[in-house]
């Protein structure tokens, strides 16, 4: 059975069965709609809203309403006797989340007293929506108002980030996707609640997410994970997670035996029990390099060196005296240079933070 070696400023050694698993879910992955979706996923949105669009559906204006208010305020029961829309029913199923966004001043109805529920929501309006749920009307105001100053607003926020200007001008479900998640990352300015009872308090200075999930987003070096720290194993799964200064739990679907030296970027929730991880995913700081066993690997002291299948010359890195080995999930503090001789292993070589140095 072939054996996948992991470097960083640390040295990782998988199971066939580990690196398939990380590699699966790696091409699984593979659109930033679908990282998005994820996030939203593991932090429980769609346990507030269920939606089967496509990534590349249009998104009508009841539709967005419905998606921010729900996430938002998920116990909002306000609904107004009469419809403050000629064109809103009361039996419609978006009524109380659009009655309560009118309440609370998220959209206002114009001289036609037309909201039009069932065209698509243009860029500019879901930049608005989301500004006002964010509490920055008054800044957005003072810039100009609706579109220019919510723009300007937007991109101050990084409302807008991941947007592309080609998706501005014809956003589809994707791309609202995005837009929440931003929100839900940035620090909140004001909100008004809709009644006593809507089950929400909101606290100025943390993020939407932090408001609406009790959650928080972080990043660091995973240097603990429920099977193994860096430097020792354990006798069995006691679901500890260690990433830089914080300290929890991990009760799994975050993939959490695939980052083990990784700078990661994470969210978790806030318990009273302990803090436990949603979602974990590497960073941008991470650089992988991959190493065959068919690579002819040689070894001397403490250098690798290999003739990659597709380059034209060999390849040497130096490994420091600080660099770490996991091997079949676990910790080999004791390994011996050999061991990258392998026939059966491939490595993963890992620099956490871009000084150019393995992990």
């Amino acid at each position: 059975m072939r054996k996948r070696i992991l470097s960083l400023i640390l040295i990782f050694v998988l199971t066939t069965c580990s690196i398939c698993a990380f590699s699966a879910e790696t091409e699984a992955v593979n659109t930033e709609y679908e990282r998005v979706q994820g996030i939203l996923d593991a932090v429980g949105v769609f346990d507030r809203y269920d939606s089967t669009k496509g990534f590349e559906e249009s998104v009508s204006r009841a539709e967005f309403i419905s998606l921010c208010m729900s996430v938002i305020f998920p116990e909002v029961t306000y609904s107004a006797p009469e419809s403050p829309f000629d064109d809103v029913r009361t039996s419609d199923d978006s009524y109380k989340y659009i009655c309560s966004a009118y309440k609370i001043g998220i959209i206002s109805g114009g001289e036609d007293k037309k909201f039009r529920p069932n065209e698509a929501v243009t860029y500019d309006e879901a930049l608005k929506i989301l500004t006002s749920l964010l509490g920055y009307d008054p800044v957005a105001e003072a810039k100009g108002g609706y579109p220019a100053g919510y723009r300007s607003v937007a991109k101050l926020i990084h409302l807008d980030s991941g947007i592309s200007d080609s998706a501005k001008a014809d956003i589809k479900y994707g791309d609202c996707l995005i837009m929440l998640l931003n929100a839900l990352d940035t620090e909140i300015n004001e909100i008004n609640t809709i009644s006593q009872s809507d089950g929400v308090t909101f606290i100025k200075g943390e993020t939407l997410m932090y408001n609406a999930f009790r959650i928080r987003k972080d990043s660091g070096v995973l240097t603990e994970n429920g099977y193994t720290t860096l430097t020792g194993g354990k006798d069995s799964n006691d679901y500890s997670v260690r990433i830089g200064d914080f300290s929890g739990k991990s009760y799994g679907g975050t993939h959490i035996e695939n980052y083990l030296g990784y700078d990661v970027e994470f969210y978790y929730r806030e318990d009273s029990a302990a803090d436990y991880v949603v979602y974990m995913e590497p960073s941008g700081s991470n650089k992988v390099t991959y190493i065959s066993s068919e690579d002819d690997v040689k070894t001397a002291d403490k250098v690798i060196s290999w003739f990659p299948n597709t380059g034209k010359s060999r390849k040497s890195v130096a490994l420091p005296n600080s660099v770490k080995v996991i091997y079949n999930g676990k910790a080999y503090p004791e390994y011996t240079m050999d061991i990258f001789e392998r026939a059966d292993a491939d490595f993963y070589l890992v620099d956490n933070n871009g000084d150019g140095k393995i992990d």
